[in-house]
This record gives structure tokens, C-alpha cells and sequence, in this order.
């Protein structure tokens, strides 16, 4: 039995398809998060095209846009998994592919109305990258078993090399363009995800399920790890929509995006270093992700404290190291809990409890920064603070796991008598309960009978001489 699991899984990792596969998922990552990792950028043009509008309420809309995006792209994600139980990987990410393309098309002719962004780049831009990212995460583990932690840290430094590269694209195309041609640029781009969605297949043997799994919310450990993962996101994204606004509050004649570039870089190292770290055997991965999630927590808090631009641009390397390490292992972790079978839908709940967090983080950071004299200090130091929370919830997960284990010890009890089974036996047919009577009979027929006469009359009556 285990050498043929060894065989299969070493033609899985070699399989020359699977390996084209993770490239298309690799692009999907770049672009999807690329985008939404640089609309601190996008924000500055949006100032621009909306102040004279739209007035004081300006921030906070904009702020609302890019949450709204990228909550979407995780609320949308139950509905992904389901229907890519339904119909597939491929025609998930196809549709998803042509929604994103189709929501930036039309941005870029609704600039001067921001109720109008909410629904064309918050709702169908993100909704569509939903639809592509969750078949780019569940796909991968169909194909890859050793390389896996791998293979996902791959995907997932797509977007951090779109953080690093993109500012540097988006920029010019701003200054030469403007942010509505931009736009259409941009969506010209995003139909390479309706490219890279051909590429999605998994096999109509594992594509055969119920429509909506009820055996991942039997698992405490999922449970507790989609309590922990939520309530940890709060503060993500408050670096990626106000870094920039707070390092030129620090150093104004700074490059701004320059902390991007360097978070975008340290975590693609992060997550390429972390996966292949999780493909260790002894590695708890789970635990890695604590880990993570705890120094993540404390690079944010600590860029509260920064008095010049060069400590953003070492708590930024902090974050972004740490952050490769946090995202790679989402993908692994789900296999690991739900199990292959239980994992598209798993990690799309996951995703989707994450979306309420993600949307109301940065906007809770610029009312913060509104109520405080506009200062950033104090809404960087709350942003540390969930991930430090949801850290420590999820040791709760290795205290259920230890339980369960107790629990599967040996279950007979030898003291001399003939074994009664196992606590499995009673969740068993009553049609061997006979079998285990019987057993007992036996047993009792062993005993001597001046013992039994003994037991039966344990104060015999003393006779006087």
C-alpha cells in the first residue's frame, strides 16, 4: 500500500502538465494581487480626478473602493468552490477572467462618479478575481503532492513580484496616459487570467461532489483555523492602502513606492524559502503560520514608531518577509486539514470569512487617522494587533489535535479476562453485541465455584461449638 502512494505521488510531481499549470497560476497571482497590492497608487489618481467632487468624504470613499475590491475577491470565494465542484475549475476561472476584464473596462469610464467604482472595480473586478484565485489555489494540489508547499509558494510570489514591478509600470502609464486609459491598459492585460484559466483542469473523478461539503465544519481544527485567520486579517491591508500616505507624512521628498517594491520583494523571497521549508516532513506548517502571523503583528506595531523613512523601509522588509511565509501556506494547510477531497470548498470558506475583515480594516485605519489630527501613528499600531489575536487562537488548534490523538490510544483492556473490543465496538452494528455476550459468559464460567459461593455469601453464618 505505501509504495504505491509513493509512486503515484512522485507521477504527480513530475508531471510536465503540472508544472505548465503552476505558471499559469503564477500569472493569475501576479495580476489579481498586483493590482490590488498597488492601489495605494491608484488611490493618489483617484484624489486627483475626485477632491474637487466629492470634497472631505474623498478619502474614505476611495479607502472604501480598494477594500470593497479586495473583499470581494475573498467574499466571493464559497461561491467559487462550489462552483468549481459543479462545473469545474477551467469555466470558474474563465468566468471570473472575463468579469475582471469587464470591470476595469468599464472604471475607466466611470472615474467621476465614485458610487459608480464601487459597483464596476469593488464588486465586478473583485468578484471576478475571486473566481480566478481560488481555482489557482485548489488546482495546484491536485497535481502535486511532495512538492506542494513548493509549488504554492511559487503561486503565491506572483503578487509579490507584481508589487515590485507594477508600480514601476502603473507610474509612467499615469503620467503619460492618465488613470482612465491606465485602466483599459490594465484590463488589456487582465485577459491573460481568461488565458491561464485553459489551463485549470482537474479530473472529473475528484470534480464529483456534493454541493456544499458539510465534513470540513466537522473538523475543529478547520474551525478553529478559519476563527484565527479572519480575525487576523483586520489590520492586513492597511500597509498596502496607507504606507504610502504615511511615509510622506515621515519623509516627503521620499520614494513612497519604494516600500512597496520592498515588501513585494521580501515576501516572494518569504514564500518561496517558507514553501519549500513546508515541504519538510518534521515542519509543523501550521505553527510556521503562527509564527508568521505573530512577527507580521509586530513589523506593523512597529512602524507606528518609525521617525525616518529608513525604519519604514526596515519594518517593511519585516512585514513583507514575514508575509510570504503567511500566504504560501494557506493553499498546504488546506490539504493538510480538509483533505483532498475537502479542501476546494474549505479553502473557500476560509477565504470568504475573510472578506468582512478585509474591507472594514482600512477604512477603520482612516477614521482612525481622521479622529487623531490625521495621524497615522496610532492606526498602525491597533493594524499589529489582530494578527497578534488570531495567532494565539489558533494554538487552540494544536490542543484540539493532541485531544484527538488521547483519544485514538489502544482501547482494550487486558487484566486477565477475555477483551470486550474496543470503544469502536460500541459504535458498531448491534448484531455483534451477542459476540461480545458471549465473550463475557465465557469469562464468567472461569470462575471457580467456591469463589462464586464465596462472592454470594460474603458473611456466612458462625456456627457455636
Amino acid at each position: 500500500m505505501e509504495t504505491q502512494t509513493v509512486k503515484l505521488s512522485s507521477a504527480k510531481d513530475k508531471s510536465v502538465k503540472g508544472w505548465i499549470i503552476v505558471m499559469a497560476c503564477f500569472m493569475s497571482n501576479f495580476l489579481i494581487f498586483g493590482i490590488h497590492n498597488c492601489f495605494g497608487l491608484i488611490s493618489e489618481q483617484l484624489k486627483s480626478e475626485l477632491s474637487q467632487s466629492d470634497g472631505q468624504n474623498v478619502v474614505a470613499k476611495i479607502s472604501f473602493v480598494g477594500s470593497l475590491s479586495i473583499g470581494m475577491t475573498f467574499l466571493m470565494s464559497p461561491v467559487a468552490g462550489i462552483l468549481i465542484d459543479l462545473v469545474g475549475a477551467k469555466k470558474t476561472a474563465m468566468l471570473g477572467g472575463m468579469m475582471a476584464v469587464s470591470g476595469m473596462v468599464t472604471s475607466a469610464y466611470a472615474l467621476n462618479k465614485i458610487e459608480i467604482l464601487f459597483l464596476t472595480y469593488g464588486i465586478l473586478f473583485g468578484g471576478g478575481a475571486s473566481l480566478v484565485y481560488s481555482p489557482a489555489v485548489v488546482v495546484l494540489g491536485h497535481y502535486f503532492d511532495r512538492y506542494l508547499g513548493l509549488v504554492n509558494g511559487i503561486l503565491a510570489t506572483g503578487s509579490s513580484v507584481a508589487t515590485v514591478v507594477l508600480p514601476f509600470i502603473l507610474e509612467p502609464l499615469f503620467s503619460s496616459l492618465g488613470l482612465a486609459q491606465t485602466f483599459q491598459v490594465t484590463a488589456g492585460m487582465l485577459f491573460i487570467l481568461v488565458l491561464c484559466s485553459l489551463f485549470y483542469d482537474i479530473p472529473k473523478s475528484e470534480e464529483s461532489k456534493p454541493i456544499f461539503n458539510r465534513e470540513v465544519w466537522k473538523n475543529r481544527r478547520y474551525i478553529i483555523w478559519v476563527i484565527g485567520i479572519p480575525i487576523s486579517m483586520l489590520g492586513y491591508f492597511v500597509p498596502y492602502t496607507h504606507l504610502v500616505a504615511f511615509s510622506r507624512q515621515i519623509a516627503p521628498d521620499s520614494d513612497a513606492k519604494l516600500l512597496m517594491t520592498c515588501i513585494g520583494f521580501m515576501s516572494g523571497i518569504g514564500r518561496l524559502i517558507f514553501g519549500k521549508m513546508a515541504d519538510h516532513p518534521k515542519v509543523n506548517r501550521l505553527l510556521l503560520q503562527q509564527i508568521a502571523m505573530v512577527f507580521m503583528g509586530l513589523s506593523m506595531m512597529c512602524m507606528s514608531f518609525a521617525a525616518s523613512f529608513s525604519w519604514l523601509i526596515v519594518t517593511s522588509l519585516s512585514l513583507g518577509l514575514f508575509d510570504g511565509c503567511f500566504i504560501c501556506l494557506f493553499g498546504t494547510l488546506a490539504f493538510d486539514i480538509c483533505g483532498p477531497h475537502g479542501a476546494t470548498q474549505g479553502i473557500g470558506f476560509l477565504l470568504g470569512l475573510k472578506a468582512i475583515p478585509v474591507m472594514i480594516g482600512p477604512p477603520i485605519a482612516g477614521h482612525i487617522y481622521s479622529a487623531l489630527n490625521n495621524s497615522y501613528v496610532t492606526a498602525f499600531l491597533v493594524a499589529g494587533i489582530p494578527s497578534l489575536f488570531g495567532a494565539a487562537i489558533l494554538t487552540f488548534a494544536h490542543i484540539k489535535k493532541e485531544q484527538q490523538f488521547d483519544l485514538e490510544q489502544p482501547k482494550s483492556w487486558n487484566i486477565g479476562i477475555p477483551s470486550l473490543g474496543t470503544i469502536d465496538d460500541v459504535k458498531k452494528p448491534s448484531s455483534e453485541f451477542p459476540v461480545i455476550l458471549k465473550s463475557v459468559v465465557r469469562t464468567a464460567s472461569t470462575v471457580p465455584r467456591s469463589l462464586v459461593r464465596t462472592l454470594s455469601n460474603p458473611f456466612p453464618k458462625i456456627h457455636d461449638s
